[in-house]
């Protein structure tokens, strides 16, 4: 008997390591690269217990988004709660999230490079950001503030692109701008 036929039923699991290992392939192979069985042998489970849980790719395109999606939200929240200052917190946590990772090294590059390339993921992301700002716009709408949010999505793309590396100085620049 297999494995997958002794295992335990829990779908909830099944369709979460179905998602780890499709960001885990994605970020060895880029998501376009990555075929259901692939995906469904890398999680241990059958391609039939992966349509039970995923229409087709795009619907598990959509659910690794919505999780990289849920993990940056809890990552900016995070980063937001331990900042004492109202002025430029939302934008600090931001620039902080993109600065503090190394964009080659990130298990949501392919993701990410997926949304630039994917107006349904684009129109998520904006809804999502949008939302997000929504909160603290009243702190965070002055042109300093756009300049480092801006400057940040720049550094993220000139990282994943290979031609920036993290730079302290810029950093610090970039931080000192959010203060009143």
């Amino acid at each position: 008997m297999s494995e997958a036929h002794r295992r335990e039923k829990n779908p909830e699991r099944v369709r979460q390591m179905l998602v780890d290992n499709a960001c885990r392939l994605a970020s060895e192979k880029g998501l376009t690269a990555v075929s259901i069985q692939q995906l469904s042998a890398a999680a241990g489970v059958t391609k039939g217990a992966f349509f039970h849980h995923f229409t087709n790719k795009q619907d598990l395109v959509d659910a690794v988004f919505s999780d990289m999606l849920s993990e940056f939200e809890q990552e900016l929240a995070e980063g937001m709660s331990r900042d004492p200052v109202g002025h430029g917190r939302f934008t600090r946590a931001y620039l902080n999230l993109v600065t503090e990772s190394d964009a080659q090294e990130s298990r949501w590059l392919s993701v990410w490079v997926s949304m630039i390339a994917d107006d349904a993921l684009r129109s998520v992301w904006h809804e999502w950001f949008g939302r997000q700002f929504a909160s603290v716009l009243e702190r965070e709408c002055t042109p300093e503030l756009q300049a480092v949010r801006m400057a940040a999505d720049g550094i993220w793309l000139a990282q994943l692109a290979g031609t920036h590396t993290p730079d302290n100085a810029l950093n610090s620049l970039l931080l000192r701008m959010t203060y009143p």
